[in-house]
């Protein structure tokens, strides 16, 4: 069992490392912002990685980094921000397959987050609003701008958008004019994308379907639903896959309803990351 430092000021974030590592067997402290994490390798010997954010208030990843250096050169690090966002990866896998059969021209994604994005504060935030509004008590926002319970609202981190778009263009490997819009939404947990890719080609809807069914983390669920809508709450869940319903088609567009575990789908790449610092341990830094 090893101790593991997570530094981020997002409580999502967090929470979803904590949960993991802990998961995994490893002790788990955590800081807000750099200098709080570098106050903590200096008082604990026994810290022996660090999962960190860069953007960060007081003191930013890059600064601690070169206070790590100083005080344990050989302490492996891993940047949170080498995670792709849940969002990405689910639209990367989806595009995969799409510029497989037809090319790809380009894609927008409208994406509706969960406010379990926020972490266990913004799960507790809509469920009391939800309770007080019911009882005709005014809302008291704190981990989001406005009012959550029976609202939307775009999201506060106006770069969001900006890091979707490359997290997708990495993944797929190639330059891609891509576009997301991104809100929050009153769901407990979940998240859903409303795709619209644009093909090179024509696409054959049956062709389509058997090449998305045969590919690995989608599930296709058209026929198997009234509708043929699956949903983050009753569909998503704990579930590392991409589900997909309702898949529209007219000349060289495709538009297709998609839902998944956003916290599944990032903590997958954690995992990895973990497990294979355990199976390899490095004196180097990693990010």
């Amino acid at each position: 069992m090893a101790k593991i430092l997570v530094v981020d000021d997002n409580p999502a974030v967090n929470d979803v490392l904590c949960q993991l590592c802990s998961f995994l067997g490893h002790e788990v402290v955590t800081a807000q912002n750099g200098a709080e994490g570098l106050a903590l390798v200096r008082r604990d010997g026994a810290i022996a990685l660090v999962f960190t954010d860069f953007r960060m208030p007081v003191m930013n990843g890059v600064e601690m980094l070169r206070g790590l250096k100083d005080l344990r050169p050989a302490m492996p690090v891993v940047g949170v921000d080498a995670i792709h966002p849940a969002p990405a990866v689910a639209v990367a896998r989806v595009l995969r397959v799409i510029d497989a059969l037809a090319g790809l021209q380009g894609a927008d994604a409208f994406v509706a987050l969960s406010v379990a994005m926020a972490g266990k504060a913004g799960v507790d935030e809509l469920s009391e609003q939800t309770r007080g509004l019911f009882n005709l008590a005014s809302p008291d926002p704190e981990i989001f701008p406005l009012q959550i319970a029976f609202n939307l609202m775009p999201l506060p981190d106006q770069e969001y958008d900006a890091t979707l778009a490359e997290a997708t263009r990495r993944l797929l490997g190639k330059s891609l004019a891509v576009g997301y819009s991104s809100i929050h939404a009153p769901m407990f947990f979940g998240a859903a994308v409303m795709l619209h890719a644009r093909t090179a080609q024509p696409v054959a809807l049956d062709k389509l379907r058997q090449a998305l069914t045969r590919s690995d983390g989608i599930t296709l669920m058209e026929s198997d639903l009234p509708a043929g809508i699956p949903t983050p709450a009753t569909d998503a869940a704990e579930s590392d896959d991409v589900f997909i319903g309702r898949i529209l088609a007219t000349k060289d567009d495709l538009k297709l309803w998609l839902v998944f575990d956003p916290i599944r789908l990032e903590a997958a790449q954690i995992v990895d990351v973990v497990e294979n610092w355990i199976d390899k341990p490095t004196n180097s830094m990693l990010t």
